[in-house]
């Protein structure tokens, strides 16, 4: 997701095998380097991809694309309102990247904690429909 500042030296990806033409921001806690996963009909298609600028937050890579320090690729809840004012554009928007999990752990003895509940079944709550996606669709 470029400002359209990034877009221009190599021009809109149109497929994912293009990403590797353009310049990413990436995410520094990868195991396997800079490598986008994408779900295709043929299965699993990872992508590695050049990296200008890597970040350990989302926030801050959020920033950097906004920057123009290259294509992104986070999560909607993060990139909705970037994306609905118009500051980033969405490339590949038929491109289905491979889902993660958002796991809450704390120890056994905390599960009859009210508080511990009470985040547990927020957290739960706002993931059945998460508000960004009835925000802008």
């Amino acid at each position: 997701m470029p400002p359209q500042n990034i877009l221009k030296p190599h021009g809109v990806p149109r497929y994912i095998d293009e990403l590797p033409n353009h310049v990413c921001v990436g995410y520094a806690h990868l195991a396997g380097g800079q490598v986008w996963n994408f779900q295709t009909k043929r299965g699993l298609k990872p992508v590695r991809v050049p990296t200008r600028w890597v970040a350990n937050n989302g926030e801050l890579m959020l920033l950097a694309a906004e920057q123009g320090l290259g294509l992104v690729m986070l999560p909607d809840c993060l990139v909705s309102d970037a994306v609905s004012q118009g500051r980033l554009k969405r490339v590949l928007a038929k491109a289905e990247a491979v889902p993660t999990s958002l796991n809450v752990l704390f120890p056994k003895d905390r599960q009859k904690n009210p508080a511990v509940r009470l985040i547990v079944e927020t957290l739960a709550t706002a993931f059945v429909k998460p508000s960004w996606q009835s925000k802008h669709n």
